[in-house]
């Protein structure tokens, strides 16, 4: 018979096999069979062929490698037949593969762009088999849109489906999901993959098959930087950094070597920029030299990156880069330096100058900006004229810088100007210096003119910081009256700070009248409902924003029916929180957060086992999700379970990328639970690498200053680490760091100089003293109508228990110029009773309380005062409800 006539027999006989039913499958093959089949493909008895065919069929994956080898070889029917078993598998239809998924593949492969849209929903929800199969139609389609499509159909179902899955501890549906997603996307599937194996403990398993599979072939890469996820999951970094070097991942393994502060190797290795930016290469090779202590490589690096600049003396961003370089390694003023010439980072100049406390060398900056014109693409002019206003301002000029508002308020630019940032500047200086009705008639005119949506929610987010997304949907509501801007900025605020009346009320209840919107999606558009039941509960009305909450709940908003469990926890009303925290759950399996709280809420009213499990499942519910992971820490944090969140930000920790703003912001917030310890080392170490992540691409810190703060911060806490070692060398070596970022830190001196004192270093404590309080008193004489200056010398002299006559002027002088300011009182207060005289004290703080009720920090100050004991520890002035 012809090789072609045998060939066509061969086609209709596997297609036989394909499309019969779903037996249960054979015991899984040996190699040694697999072999033997592969090789009786080409036997002269067509029976022998056709018997081995059906068995390679039915083998399954486990015969893959080898039909893929039988592929390439030389004798055509044996091609042919590996070829057309190939091909089924290619399309996910397997021996055991259920009828019901070989009718879909029939029906993609015929099928038109749309209608392939609609089976992949099918498969989509038919469960393991139909991931499985889709991960087989994704890799055969030829189309990369449609095959694209496939994939992001079955990441948004991993999101959607894990939390539930993992809830109902289904593993085995589960698992193949991670299989696909991590064959599409090994970098986030494997994230997805480690949390999930360091969820079920079994790490060192999955670490051990990894290391067994081969170091090459098609897979050795995935597979290698799957396994330095496995390690950096179960935190032995030093292995993570070795298996991703192994596995031709460099820059994986530089990250690896980064979490685990291996300065002097990464200072040795070739740098491997995210962007590959050869500048960027270099301000990375500086600050990991200068960790590993090479000074001269340091110098080196930072010679090169200075050629680099100099080179391309148009590049702003080049400069900018060079500067942070510079502040993040402890060269403030040579950083300031090269941002005052970098013409579209002035803005960043002058407030770095002030930070620094270098007035005049601001102040000056404006002028010449002002006298210059132009200096790029982009106008600072304006801008810094505001900002100068607004230093002068603080500094008790407040003629001048009135004027200059004045001024900027009766020219705001028309309409779709482009590149004109000042009117929100100017907004915002009149809100920092306290001038908050002139900010918010100045933001209405703005609001009044433009359509800028961005424009809107960072005006409303600087004029309602604590109530930020509620006065977003708020604003178009108040807006669609037709109604002046001015009257409606008159009723936003009203709404948002409890004082609106009913009427005003009213007015955006009735815009709800016909809510859901025709057509709309009533649980994505539930913002609006949302934010009048918050302005209600603002204006002490439950009774409106529970049935507000109600609705909104009732038409699949997650966000409402939270909302109402919070409302009931707060009465701890726990069963009907747990009702209502469940329902919210039900209506959007992927906010973890409504799990957490039903099983918070369900331990709370006595079903600890239940209550325990779901929590549990919500810490692992957005496995390698970093972006989920942040918004569950945010609603833990505002829900004020810190426990549950300590451990979501150990989970980003081990999990996501090293590099990324969500694993800076665990960083951070690791930092400051170790200063809450006093674990001022690891505080140090923690802020540090945290702070790190602005050397890599595009990242920045969302204020200028904070290249100055920050670093200040690091040093102070390790000056805190080596004087409660007994270092005072170290320690003094530190503060001179932190102080040479911000030469007027108040907080350096106090947190220091007491210690200093207790432990005999009165010597140090005093010079130290000297040299922090001489900066505010120039401040003072400079500019004698400066409040916060004399404060600052009231403040830092009782806390430090020095100079208190001198304290005591500078404190009355304060109040004098700032009457309505609670914390110059506080500060006259403390100057007070560290002077002896409680009965002034206790009143001044009494009258604190009464302008500022709502700080607890002034009540505890009081309780302290009352006690009668001015060295007892201050309460931390973060203490607030």
């Amino acid at each position: 018979m012809s090789s072609m006539s045998r060939i066509s027999l061969l086609a209709s006989a596997v297609a036989a096999c394909v499309f019969c039913g779903a037996a249960e499958p054979p015991a899984k093959p040996t190699p040694e069979q697999i072999a033997q089949w592969i090789k009786q493909l080409g036997d002269d008895d067509f029976s022998k062929r056709e018997e081995a065919s059906q068995k390679l069929y039915e083998a399954g994956q486990p015969a893959e490698d080898a039909l893929e080898e039988a592929a390439g070889g030389e004798d055509a029917e044996v091609v042919q037949r590996a070829r057309l078993i190939l091909d089924k598998f290619r399309w996910g239809l397997y021996p055991n593969t259920p009828p019901q998924i070989v009718d879909l593949v029939a029906r993609y492969r015929s099928a038109d762009v749309n209608g392939k849209e609609k089976v992949v929903d099918e498969l989509l929800k038919a469960g393991p088999s139909g991931y499985r199969t889709l991960c087989k139609i994704a890799g055969a389609e030829d189309d990369p849109s449609v095959r694209g499509n496939i994939y992001q159909h079955l990441q948004a179902e991993l999101q959607h489906v894990a939390p539930q899955m993992i809830l109902e501890e289904n593993y085995d549906a589960l698992e193949p999901l991670l299989d696909v997603v991590f064959a599409n996307d090994p970098e986030r599937g494997g994230q997805d993959y480690a949390a999930y194996w360091l969820m079920r403990g079994k790490l060192d398993e999955r670490i051990a098959h990894y290391k067994a599979l081969p170091a090459k072939g098609p897979n050795a890469e995935k597979n290698g930087a799957l396994l330095a996820l496995l390690y950096r999951a179960k935190g032995d970094l030093a292995a993570a950094a070795q298996a991703a070097d192994k596995a031709g991942k460099p820059e994986l393994a530089d990250a690896m070597l980064f979490e685990a502060r291996d300065w002097k190797t990464l200072a040795r290795r070739s740098i491997h920029s995210p962007r590959n930016l050869p500048y960027e290469m270099s301000g990375i090779n500086a600050t990991y030299c200068r960790l590993a202590g090479d000074a001269k490589g340091f110098d080196d690096a930072i010679a090169d990156l200075r050629k680099s600049v100099n080179d391309n003396p148009g590049d702003d961003f080049q400069r900018y880069y060079l500067a942070k370089v510079l502040f993040l390694n402890d060269r403030p003023a040579d950083g300031i330096d090269v941002v005052v010439d970098a013409p579209n980072y002035q803005l960043a100049a002058f407030d770095m100058l002030v930070a620094q406390m270098r007035y005049k060398e601001a102040l000056e900056l404006a002028d010449r900006a002002k006298a210059a014109g132009p200096l790029g693409p982009i106008d600072n002019r304006a801008g810094l004229e505001i900002l100068k206003a607004r230093v002068l301002y603080s500094l008790g000029e407040r003629k001048e810088a009135k004027d200059v508002f004045a001024k900027y308020a009766g020219q705001f630019p028309l309409p779709g100007a482009n590149n004109v940032s000042w009117p929100e500047e100017l907004v915002e200086a009149e809100i920092r210096v306290g001038l908050k009705d002139q900010a918010a008639e100045h933001a209405a005119a703005i609001l009044g003119m433009s359509n800028d949506e961005g424009v809107r929610n960072r005006l409303l987010a600087n004029l309602f910081p604590k109530h930020a997304e509620a006065a977003e949907a708020l604003w178009p509501m108040l807006r669609e009256r037709g109604t002046d801007a001015a009257v409606n900025i008159k009723d936003l605020r009203a709404l948002l700070d409890g004082t609106a009346d009913a009427k005003v009320l009213s007015k955006v209840t009735e815009r709800l009248a016909v809510w859901p919107p025709m057509g709309g999606e009533p649980a994505l558009d539930a913002k609006e409902p949302i934010a009048v039941a918050e302005a209600a509960l603002l204006c002490k009305n439950e009774k409106l924003a529970r049935s507000l909450l109600e609705k909104a709940g009732n038409f699949g908003s997650s966000g409402a029916l939270i909302r109402l469990g919070d409302l009931d926890a707060d009465k701890k009303e726990w069963d009907k929180a747990a009702e209502h925290y469940s329902q919210a759950w039900e209506k959007d399996h992927t906010r973890v957060l409504a799990l957490y709280l039903n099983g918070w809420a369900l331990t709370q009213a006595g079903k600890q086992a239940e209550g325990k499990k779901r929590m549990e499942a919500a810490h692992w519910g957005p496995l390698g999700d970093d972006r989920a992971r942040i918004v569950f820490l945010q609603g833990l944090e505002d829900h004020g379970q810190r426990e549950a969140a300590r451990r979501e930000r150990e989970l980003l920790l081990r999990l996501s990328p090293t590099w990324s703003l969500s694993n800076s912001r665990a960083l951070r917030e690791t930092a400051l639970d170790a200063l809450d310890r006093k674990d001022y080392p690891t505080a140090a170490l923690d802020q540090e690498s945290s702070m790190l992540c602005c050397l890599f691409g595009q990242v920045d810190f969302v204020q200028p200053t904070a290249y100055l703060g920050v670093p200040a911060f690091i040093h102070r806490l390790r000056a805190q680490a080596a004087t409660a070692a007994d270092k005072f060398d170290v320690a003094q070596k530190e503060v001179a760091l932190a102080l040479a970022a911000l030469p007027g830190d108040t907080i350096t001196p106090i947190e220091l100089i007491p210690a200093w004192d207790k432990a005999g270093r009165k010597k140090e404590a005093q010079e130290l003293f000297d040299r922090c309080i001489a900066v505010q008193e120039k401040l003072c004489k400079d500019y004698p109508n400066c409040a916060w200056a004399h404060n600052s010398v009231g403040w830092v002299s009782a806390c430090c228990r020095r100079n208190l006559d001198s304290a005591l002027e500078h404190a009355q002088k304060a109040v004098e110029l700032a009457p309505d300011s609670p914390g110059d009182l506080d500060t006259l207060a403390e100057v007070w009773f560290q002077r002896g005289d409680k009965d002034k004290a206790v009143a001044a703080e009494k009258k604190v309380i009464e302008m500022d009720p709502k700080r607890e920090y002034y009540r505890r100050q009081l309780q302290r005062i009352e006690a009668g004991d001015p060295a007892a520890e201050r309460p931390a002035e973060t203490d607030d409800d």
